[in-house]
């Protein structure tokens, strides 16, 4: 089963966004900002992390820097809900090592065509 790290800062998108995934078979883990993302990467195994752009406290572009630089195969998906995938902050996530990224408000299907398309398959 894919184990999946889902960074955003707002609750409501973290409860929704995990109770997706754990309805298509993934596990999700959830973090509240980069700094919660990088402790939960030092202890455990993930797949795929699912992040947001803009959060207080370590902000997704400083952790795409952070999970590149101690998880260089780690996959990354940024998301932001300003403009759609190829607006500037999700350009620049991609620069910055980013994977793919993704433009909120997207479907439950965007997001889970997108880690198939990675690998990450959810139910055995």
């Amino acid at each position: 089963m894919t184990k999946i790290l889902l960074v955003d800062d707002d609750e409501q998108i973290r409860f929704a966004m995990s109770e997706i995934l754990g309805s298509h078979g993934y596990h999700v883990r959830v973090a509240e900002n980069g700094i919660q993302a990088g402790q939960i990467l030092n202890d455990e195994n993930v797949d795929v992390v699912l992040l947001d752009i803009f959060m207080p406290e370590c902000d997704g572009f400083e952790t795409i820097g952070n999970i590149r630089q101690n998880h260089p195969d780690l996959k990354i998906i940024a998301m932001s809900g300003y403009g759609d995938s190829e607006f500037e902050p999700l350009r620049y996530a991609k620069t910055l090592g980013a994977d793919d990224a993704l433009a909120k408000p997207f479907s439950a299907e965007q997001m889970v065509e997108m880690l198939v398309r990675f690998g990450c398959s959810g139910k055995p």
